[in-house]
């Protein structure tokens, strides 16, 4: 026989329950209510919101400084090719100016390249006889020595060149002491 008069046990019975008599969430019991839940859920989308705003901003100081190092790179690469076209210039420079020394009549053409090395910014090192001898710009081949203290230039063999303040080519001198 069935005993009806016992009440079976139904799990919906020991849900919570508000004063409504609505089942409420654990969550809600352990907040001590449905306004401390929601109070504690926008704190969290507060927290997370701040969060995601601070790794935007790393990401854009990221990116900037990425694009910062970019164009820094960009630049150097330019100035490297630029460096080492003018370089490979140099012996076609020297043909020229040999040509010119040889043949007055291309002398004109000596005051046109003057003007053009002027404006891509490229200095001819030409130091006189009797300059003193500077290592950072001449390189001696040979070297005379007449019992002085001071080194000067003897004789100059070929012009060296300075491209954007830098010597890419030392002019290449004898030297004498005096």
């Amino acid at each position: 026989m069935i005993n009806t008069s016992k009440k079976e046990n139904n799990p919906m019975d020991n849900m919570p329950r508000n004063a409504n008599g609505s089942i409420v969430s654990e969550k809600t019991t352990e907040t001590g209510g449905e306004g401390k839940t929601k109070n504690h859920e926008v704190d969290e989308l507060k927290l997370a919101n701040k969060e995601l705003v601070e790794l935007l901003q790393r990401t854009r100081a990221d990116f900037e400084n990425f694009r910062k190092r970019a164009d820094e790179q960009k630049r150097f690469a330019e100035k490297l090719s630029a460096e080492k076209t003018v370089k490979s210039l140099l012996p076609l420079l020297d043909s020229l100016l040999l040509a010119i020394k040889a043949n007055d009549s291309l002398l004109p053409l000596a005051k046109t390249l003057e003007k053009s090395l002027s404006e891509i910014n490229l200095q001819m090192i030409v130091p006189a006889e009797g300059a003193v001898f500077n290592p950072n710009l001449h390189e001696a081949l040979s070297m005379t020595d007449d019992g002085g203290d001071s080194e000067v230039v003897s004789e100059l063999l070929q012009p060296g060149y300075i491209y954007n303040g830098n010597v890419i080519r030392a002019a290449l001198v004898k030297v004498k002491t005096v």
